[in-house]
């Protein structure tokens, strides 16, 4: 699958789109002048939801397509930096900025840093998943949230989900063990 900006522009067009976007924002409870992480944010969309809720929200991804698309669709008042030494002053020193960094497993966060992380359709494109984890759990505080949308492995049309991008589609048990060892508490 190419993950370019139409891919972008339509998948956050779409209905079901718009209703898990929203459905993850209110499981995060990503409420107003809550630090929320949105790992994978592709263009911005559900970035554009946690603004509107009053949310300071951040957005990581490794594309720069994504990045490009979430610059261009969010306000010209909103900040943007690439991974810098610079990235953890300036979010500690602003109010609510939207800042869209390329990302890899490192984050360039403080511990414990966010009370929420989204990550809608990331865990099956990450190769080493106890790694990322790990580091999701670290820069999340004690008690924080952290929701995520991902491909069933027991879907039943296992086809609807093919995409040589994905290193892997997990299982609800795979996905509770995998978070279960990186320390979250699984509901």
């Amino acid at each position: 699958m190419a993950y370019d900006e139409p891919y972008f522009i339509t998948r956050e067009s779409w209905r079901d789109w718009r209703i898990e976007a929203r459905a993850l924002i209110d499981l995060a409870r990503a409420t107003r002048d809550a630090r929320v992480l949105e790992i994978g944010c592709g263009g911005g969309g559900l970035l554009q939801m946690l603004r509107a809720r009053g949310a300071f929200a951040i957005g990581i991804d490794t594309l720069d397509v994504a990045l490009h698309l979430a610059r261009e669709r969010l306000s010209l008042r909103a900040q943007f930096a690439k991974q810098s030494p610079t990235s953890q002053a300036e979010i500690a020193s602003s109010r609510k900025p939207l800042l869209a960094m390329t990302g890899d497993g490192a984050l360039p966060f403080r511990d414990h840093m966010f009370d929420a992380l989204i990550a809608q359709h990331v865990v099956e494109h990450i190769d080493d998943l106890d790694a990322a984890l790990r580091e999701w759990q670290r820069v999340l505080k004690p008690g924080g949230r952290l929701a995520l949308a991902t491909p069933n492995a027991r879907y039943p049309d296992p086809a609807h989900f093919a995409d040589a991008d994905h290193a892997r589609v997990f299982a609800p048990e795979e996905l509770r063990d995998a978070f279960a060892r990186a320390g979250f508490s699984v509901f």
